[in-house]
């Protein structure tokens, strides 16, 4: 999300809009202070109290709540960058928040599927297709949501239906083989 909204939140706000943010969100229970370096740390306490103990605190900040994303189709977007030197395929699907008990599964997930010679994505794309020379794929879970990307850069002149085709191909690839526990200790 954005820190501070978008620029359309920004250029609708008030005056007091803005206070309000302020009041609510730039307030002692909601800082973190960090002093690094070589340093006198009763002095540093001394200052930070001098400093800081006036400013109150505000009303209790509630942790936010999950918004895992649903989507009810398939969206796809096509953007032509001129500048670009390679096609590039990303394919994004909603992933689980930081904290969720799926969210280290679905990073061993995405390991077994793209890294090393051995993952279906490496095979399909790159040695069966020849359509890549990389696949990658991760999972990023942040704190109220979370995503799983893939993305690939094609060789030169590839349409990339092929390339999310060969995709999907790898997908059932692993649906149909699996894994093997040697698989889970690469």
């Amino acid at each position: 999300w954005q820190v501070i909204g978008s620029l359309e939140d920004l250029q609708n706000a008030t005056l007091q809009d803005v206070k309000n943010f302020y009041n609510k969100w730039y307030v002692p229970n909601n800082a973190t202070l960090v002093i690094a370096g070589d340093f006198n740390s009763a002095q540093a306490k001394e200052w930070v109290r001098k400093y800081f103990d006036e400013i109150p605190r505000s009303e209790e900040i509630e942790p936010l709540a999950d918004r895992p994303a649903s989507l009810v189709e398939t969206k796809k977007l096509y953007y032509e960058d001129n500048f670009a030197r390679l096609p590039e395929l990303r394919m994004v699907w909603p992933g689980v928040d930081l904290y969720h008990e799926d969210a280290y599964a679905l990073d061993i997930l995405t390991q077994l599927l793209s890294d090393g010679k051995k993952a279906p994505l490496y095979q399909v794309l790159v040695e069966d297709q020849e359509l890549t020379s990389n696949v990658f794929m991760r999972s990023g879970n942040s704190e109220i949501a979370g995503e799983i990307s893939l993305i690939t850069r094609a060789y030169p002149g590839t349409d990339l239906n092929e390339v999310a085709a060969a995709v999907e191909e790898a997908f059932s690839q692993f649906e149909e083989e699996g894994f093997t526990e040697d698989d889970l200790k690469r």
